[in-house]
C-alpha cells in the first residue's frame, strides 16, 4: 500500500491543527443547554426535590416573596422532578425571584429567554438578565455575556468587551472563562498578543480539569508556543483531556504515539487512541484508520476495514475519505468496479479542492470512464489541480501542449519489440492505467500489468518527465504504379533520439550516421502515456 495519501492527507489537514495561530475560537453558544446553576439554593431545592409536601411548603414560601423559595420552585418545574416539567411555570417563579434582584434566577430567567422555552424567544430580553446577573457578579452570566460578544449573538461582536467579561469569571474560577480568555490572548484578540498570558489562563482552566485547555497545554508544550518545547509535557496533558474522551486530544495523544515523541513509538497504542476519536464520530480519527488500515500499520491489513472507515468520513465530506472511496470504486477494491461512482465521489472531493481528486476527475474526463469523454472538462480539472502543485496534472498539461505544438524533444528508448505477426505487449514499467485506444491519458489508480495486442514495431519512449510513451507502428504500404510496396516500418537501432507528438502520432527522428547528418525517421501511432 503506498503512503503518499497519507502524506498529503497529515500535510494539508492535521498539520494545521498543530498552528497555534490557525486555531477556532471556539466559544460555547449561549442555547446548547439550559445551565441550572450551583449555589446556596441549589442544595435547599435538591431537598425540596424529595416529597410532594416539599413543593406544598415551597409553594407557600414563594407565595409569601421568599426569593430563594421561588428560584428553587423554578428549579423543580424546569428539571421536572417532583412536578411535571413546565418550562412556562419555571418562568413565572423565576421571573418572581429575579425581580427580587436573585442573580441566580436573572441568569436563568435569561436562558429561557435565550432558548425560547416557556417565554418567547427573545435576544434582548435574554441579554438584559445576563447583565443584570452579571452586575451582580455572578461568573456563569458573566462568561455568557463574554461568549455572545465573541461570537456577536445579540450583540455586535467586540472582543475587546468578551475579554472584559471573560477576565471577570476567569478571576472568580470559572475554568470555561479562563479558557477562552487564554484563547483571546494566543490569538491577540481584544486582549494584546500574549502566549505567556495564554499559558498562564490555560494552565489555571486545565489544574481544573478542563478538557479543551488541557488539550491546548499540550499543544503549546508540542510546538513550543509560550513555553520550552516538551514532548513529555505535551504528551501528558494530551492524555488527561484524551482520558476524558476530548476527541482533539485523543488524536494529538495518538500522533505522539505515531511519531514517538515524549512517548515510545507504538503504533498500537496510536491507533488505540485514533480509535476512540473515530467511534465518537470524528472525521480525523476515522481517516486515520481507514490509512492504518489499508497500510497495515499497527493493526492487520484489512481494505475492508479501510474501506468501511474511509465510507464513515466521506459520508461526512471528509475530501481525503472521498477521494480513496473514490480509487476503490474505479480499481474495484472491495467493491464492485464502477467508473460512475468513482467519479461521484473523485467530484466530491474535487469540488472542496483536493488537488489528487480533480487530476484524477480530469483523466476519467479524457478516457471518458464513468462520464462522457470530454477534453475540455479534463483540462479544467488538470488546471485546478495544477494550480495547487499537483505534478501528474502538471505534467499532464505539458504534455497536451508538447502534443499541440508538434515541437521535437530528446526521448530514450528503454523496450523495444518487432515481429510480424500479432502479439501481446507490455510495456516495462509499474503501469497506472486502464490502457485503451490511443487517447494519450493513461493513469488511474492500482498497480497492474497492461499489455497491448499489436503487430509491427513496438517501443517504450521516456519522455523528459519521466513518463512513458508506448507507440507502435505497423507495415507501410505505396502505390507503385501497377502494385503495393509493402514494407516494415523504420526502427532506431540507438536509443537516444527526437520525437514530435501531434495528436495521436508520434514522429520519430535518429541518426544513422557517425557525423550526424544523415537522418531517418518514421510515423508511431501512440498507444499510451504512463505515469512515471
Amino acid at each position: 500500500m503506498k503512503t503518499t495519501g497519507y502524506r498529503n492527507y497529515l500535510t494539508a489537514g492535521m498539520q494545521s491543527r498543530k498552528c497555534i495561530r490557525r486555531w477556532r475560537l471556539r466559544f460555547f453558544a449561549v442555547a446548547v443547554a439550559l445551565a441550572l446553576v450551583a449555589g446556596a439554593y441549589r442544595t435547599l431545592a435538591q431537598d425540596a426535590m424529595q416529597t410532594e409536601e416539599s413543593v406544598t411548603t415551597l409553594t407557600t414560601k414563594a407565595n409569601a416573596g421568599d426569593a430563594a423559595a421561588q428560584f428553587n420552585l423554578g428549579l423543580m418545574y424546569a428539571n421536572g422532578h417532583v412536578v411535571p416539567q413546565d418550562y412556562a411555570q419555571a418562568a413565572v417563579w423565576y421571573r418572581k425571584a429575579a425581580d427580587q434582584g436573585l442573580a441566580e434566577a436573572q441568569y436563568n430567567l435569561g436562558m429561557l429567554c435565550a432558548k425560547g422555552q416557556g417565554v418567547p424567544e427573545d435576544d434582548v430580553q435574554s441579554l438584559t438578565w445576563f447583565r443584570r446577573a452579571a452586575g451582580q457578579n455572578l461568573a456563569e452570566a458573566q462568561y455568557v455575556l463574554g461568549s455572545l460578544y465573541s461570537n456577536g449573538v445579540g450583540v455586535e461582536q467586540d472582543y475587546t468587551q468578551a475579554g472584559a467579561w471573560f477576565r471577570k469569571a476567569a478571576e472568580q474560577g470559572h475554568a470555561d472563562a479562563q479558557r477562552n480568555l487564554g484563547l483571546l490572548y494566543a490569538h491577540g484578540q481584544g486582549v494584546p498578543l500574549d502566549p505567556v498570558q495564554a499559558v498562564f489562563w490555560y494552565r489555571k482552566a486545565a489544574e481544573q480539569g478542563e478538557a479543551e485547555a488541557q488539550d491546548y497545554m499540550g499543544t503549546l508544550y508540542e510546538v513550543g508556543s509560550g513555553v520550552p518545547q516538551d514532548f513529555t509535557q505535551a504528551a501528558v496533558w494530551y492524555r488527561k483531556a484524551a482520558e476524558q474522551g476530548n476527541t482533539k486530544a485523543q488524536l494529538d495523544l495518538a500522533g505522539l504515539y505515531e511519531k514517538g515523541n515524549g512517548v515510545q513509538q507504538d503504533y498500537a497504542q496510536a491507533v488505540s487512541w485514533y480509535r476512540k476519536a473515530a467511534e465518537q464520530g470524528d472525521v480525523d480519527g476515522q481517516v486515520h484508520l481507514g490509512f492504518w488500515y489499508a497500510m497495515g500499520r499497527g493493526v492487520t491489513r484489512d481494505e475492508v476495514q479501510s474501506a468501511a472507515w474511509f465510507r464513515k468520513a466521506a459520508d461526512q465530506g471528509n475530501p481525503f475519505a472521498q477521494n480513496e472511496i473514490g480509487k476503490r470504486y474505479y480499481t474495484g477494491t472491495i467493491v464492485p468496479k464502477d467508473y460512475a461512482q468513482a467519479a461521484e465521489w473523485f467530484r466530491k472531493a474535487a469540488d472542496q479542492g483536493l488537488a489528487e481528486a480533480q487530476y484524477k476527475l480530469g483523466l476519467q474526463y479524457d478516457k471518458g470512464d464513468g462520464v462522457p469523454k470530454d477534453h475540455g472538462q479534463a483540462v479544467v480539472w488538470y488546471q485546478k489541480a495544477a494550480s495547487q502543485g499537483n505534478s501528474d496534472a502538471k505534467n499532464m498539461l505539458d504534455f497536451q501542449s508538447l502534443l499541440e505544438s508538434g515541437k521535437p524533444v530528446s526521448v530514450k528508448i528503454i523496450d523495444r519489440k518487432n515481429e510480424e505477426t500479432e502479439y501481446g505487449y507490455v510495456a516495462p514499467a509499474e503501469l497506472h492505467c486502464s490502457g485503451g485506444d490511443t487517447s494519450v491519458n493513461c493513469s488511474g489508480s492500482g498497480e497492474r500489468e497492461i499489455s497491448y495486442s499489436v503487430t509491427g514495431a513496438t517501443l517504450s519512449l521516456q519522455l523528459p518527465d519521466g513518463r512513458i510513451a508506448v507507440v507502435n507502428c505497423e507495415s507501410k504500404f505505396q502505390e507503385r504504379m501497377d502494385h503495393i510496396n509493402r514494407r516494415s516500418c523504420r526502427m532506431p537501432l540507438v536509443n537516444d533520439i527526437q520525437a514530435e507528438f501531434k495528436g495521436k502520432s508520434a514522429k520519430l527522428f535518429w541518426s544513422v550516421s557517425i557525423d550526424g547528418k544523415k537522418i531517418e525517421s518514421e510515423t508511431y501511432k501512440i498507444l499510451a502515456v504512463i505515469d512515471k
